[in-house]
């Protein structure tokens, strides 16, 4: 097969085999939709209600915590719960948390007035202790 040939059917397979190039009205809709998946999955990975409701763990820090859970509930209420080793005995701290931003503030009367923390991917970190997100 010659070479001016073999361009012939290599160009005419190609042409089939493109797909036809999008319209301008057909481009500006695609973007669209790629902006708002953008925007809602942005959404949803922020600190937002329910980014940082979940259970947590002791990651690093303060070692007195390393046998408590921290549970971030949905309704604004968290609880601290751990196991006395000796004793056996269960503790329970309850309280409420308000969020602004990536910024989480635990208050629980009596016993603390507003620890401030930040959320961040997973985790919640205060000035003496790193909790994870289990």
């Amino acid at each position: 097969m010659r070479a001016h040939a073999l361009r012939s059917v290599i160009a005419a397979t190609i042409g089939r085999c493109s797909p036809r190039p999008a319209s301008g009205g057909r481009v500006k809709k695609v973007l669209a939709v790629a902006l708002v998946l953008a925007i809602v999955t942005a959404a949803g990975a922020g600190c937002g209600k329910d980014g940082v409701v979940g259970t947590y763990k002791y990651g690093s820090g303060d070692e007195s915590l390393k046998l408590l859970t921290l549970i971030v509930r949905g309704d604004r209420t968290f609880e601290l719960i751990g196991t006395h080793p000796v004793t056996g005995q269960v503790a329970r701290l309850t309280g409420t948390y308000t969020l602004d931003g990536t910024r989480i503030t635990l208050t629980a009367p009596g016993v603390l007035d507003g620890e401030s923390g930040e959320y961040d991917r997973g985790e919640l970190v205060f000035q003496d202790v790193v909790w994870v997100k289990q």
